[in-house]
């Protein structure tokens, strides 16, 4: 049997504000609630196991703030008010408290640390982006998941994991899953 190496990719675009993101707080496309627009991971299979994940950070102008850039992404099953209801995610900067029903459509979460940042010229400093690759939290061989054939695709959310300030400029975080099936 062969195995089948996929990247998935989802962005989104963080609102142009230097308010500080608290431990536990939302990283959303917008500040308003009813227009949060969750992060969507079409899948080409229905189930697989999820290997890595890689992040880049852009600012729309200046350099990126990466000192204590420290977020989760948390992927979740598409199933009906999961992780949050249509219409109902959290928005930007706004406190996240995931419900127990959501924590059971959890496939995995991918822990982005402050001090792994790099930018464009390697250093752990403010530049033009910022780059960082993790494995699965914990667990070696991957995050395995299904998901129905008519609904093939996880949803995801960012997690601030600290206090992080950022510039005032909308920034661009793009997150490429690995998948193998």
């Amino acid at each position: 049997m062969s195995i089948n190496f996929t990247q998935i990719v989802a962005s989104l675009a963080r609102p142009a504000d230097s308010t500080a993101y608290a431990t536990g707080d939302a990283i959303a496309n917008s500040g308003t609630a009813s227009a949060v627009v969750p992060l969507t991971f079409t899948l080409p299979r229905g189930e697989g196991r999820l290997t890595g994940c890689r992040a880049v950070v852009a600012p729309a102008s200046g350099n990126l703030v990466i000192t204590a850039l420290d977020f989760d992404l948390l992927l979740f099953r598409p199933e009906s008010g999961i992780p949050f209801a249509a219409g109902s995610y959290i928005a930007d900067n706004a406190q996240m408290s995931i419900s127990a029903a959501a924590l059971r459509e959890l496939v995995g979460v991918f822990s982005f640390a402050a001090g792994a940042w790099r930018n464009p010229l390697g250093a752990l400093t403010a530049g033009a982006a910022g780059w960082q690759a993790v494995a699965p939290s914990g667990r070696a061989q991957g995050y395995p998941f299904r998901v129905p054939e008519t609904s093939r695709y996880l949803l995801g959310v960012l997690q601030a994991k600290g206090s992080w300030t950022p510039t005032g400029v909308a920034n661009t975080i793009t997150l490429a899953l690995d998948m193998e099936a």
